[in-house]
């Protein structure tokens, strides 16, 4: 059986469908071992030319930058700026790739899908055939959930109709739909009751084990926080949570928060801590390729989503015996057993308020050793290529 992985994006990118990339990709011979000959088609495994030796020699302004920064910010009052960012940043990349596809691919192959909007532009242009077909959707089980969250009223715009037009295409002609949480699978089934239900499933992420570590809890007490700085991923609910802590005359010195990643919301939350005196209490490291680093350094992981699929950061925290505070979103409870591998709070800044005035009322240790079993048993790179295996086998 060959099974081709297609993806439009670079594995090298820090994003977490890229770690999902990366391991399929350094699993071949898993699942060669199983009969498969599994080969990963992503943008930079396709193009000849990496995309660091061009950017090395582009001046630092750039047009597209200006242009994409001005519809990032018009994106959230108008649907027409907020396709045009996506198409510039995600859709033109991918329809490129597209274009190249041909040439690589043989008549017998399981094409594997992991973002919806690639899989539709392979069927619009070169049509099913007799592949077949397994597409997996990083997201919550909703339709677009990012895209309404960005963009208000965005329901009741062209881009929605147009999005769920493709959608509808992809989901009619693929064999096999997947999503990487149980709670997003369901939540599909129930607004999508016309689908087969026998084609719908479900694979939890995984990642590479690390032996169990004996994590002493520092003081003053380290939260660390990663992932792109955004609304969705919601980082602005902490520095929100401690000017509350400050304006009740609460004492900030038993804890400190590092926040690690870059992204739109960047520039405000460090602007505002700086108003409000929060230097010593909160720091910015921007993107970083040391990740595993601050998580080492760290006593507690904590992500305040509001939409997720199943974020790869917490199982990266959760390898690292770190236990989890995040919210009742997506995936996440499936990773937390509340009030003993973590907590699980609300996705505001009083969800995590709470969590800070109460933090000397747990255990932190003893969590972060339920927290790194949870991951054994459930989010190992073993367990998510073996459920992956079985998949591509049903379809022969």
């Amino acid at each position: 059986m060959n099974v081709k992985l297609i993806y439009s994006k670079n594995l090298s990118d820090p994003t977490g469908a890229s770690t999902v990339m990366r391991i399929h990709a350094e699993q071949v011979d898993r699942y060669a071992k199983a009969g498969i000959n599994f080969e990963v088609l992503a943008r930079d495994t396709i193009y000849k030319k990496a995309n660091t030796a061009n950017s090395a020699q582009k001046p630092h302004f750039s047009y597209k930058k200006l242009i994409t920064g001005s519809l990032e910010r018009l994106s959230r009052k108008s649907a027409t700026a907020a396709y045009l960012w996506t198409y510039i940043r995600s859709l033109r990349p991918a329809k490129k790739l597209n274009n190249l596809l041909r040439d690589y691919i043989e008549e017998d192959d399981v094409l594997f899908f992991n973002e919806f909007v690639m899989c539709y532009y392979y069927l619009k242009q070169y049509g099913k055939g007799n592949h077949k077909i397994v597409t997996m959707f990083h997201s919550d089980g909703e339709d677009f959930t990012a895209e309404k969250e960005r963009t208000r009223g965005f329901e009741k715009t062209w881009v929605y109709r147009m999005y769920m037009r493709r959608q509808d295409l992809v989901i009619s002609q693929t064999d096999r739909l997947g999503f990487v949480s149980r709670m997003a699978a369901e939540r599909f089934k129930e607004l999508h009751k016309e689908v087969d239900t026998d084609k719908v499933f479900y694979i939890q992420n995984g990642m590479q084990s690390y032996p169990q570590r004996d994590v002493p809890i520092h003081r003053p007490i380290e939260i660390v926080c990663v992932g792109t700085i955004n609304p969705r991923k919601n980082q602005e609910s902490i520095v929100r949570a401690l000017i509350k802590c400050k304006d009740n005359g609460i004492s900030l010195d038993h804890i400190h928060f590092t926040l690690v990643g870059g992204g739109e919301k960047l520039p405000l939350l460090m602007q505002l801590s700086d108003s409000y005196g929060l230097s010593k209490t909160v720091s910015f490291v921007g993107s970083s390729n040391e990740v595993d680093r601050y998580l080492r350094e760290a006593d507690i992981f904590i992500l305040p989503s509001i939409s997720e699929g199943l974020p790869m950061a917490i199982l990266e925290a959760m390898r690292l015996s770190l236990p989890i505070v995040s919210t009742r979103v997506g995936g996440i409870p499936e990773t937390i057993i509340d009030g003993e591998s973590g907590l699980l709070i609300d996705s505001t800044a009083d969800g995590v308020y709470q969590f800070i005035t109460h933090i000397n009322d747990y255990d932190w240790k003893k969590m972060g050793q339920k927290s790194y079993q949870l991951f054994q048993d459930r989010f190992t790179v073993e367990k998510m290529i073996e459920s992956y295996i079985s998949i591509f086998k049903s379809l022969s």
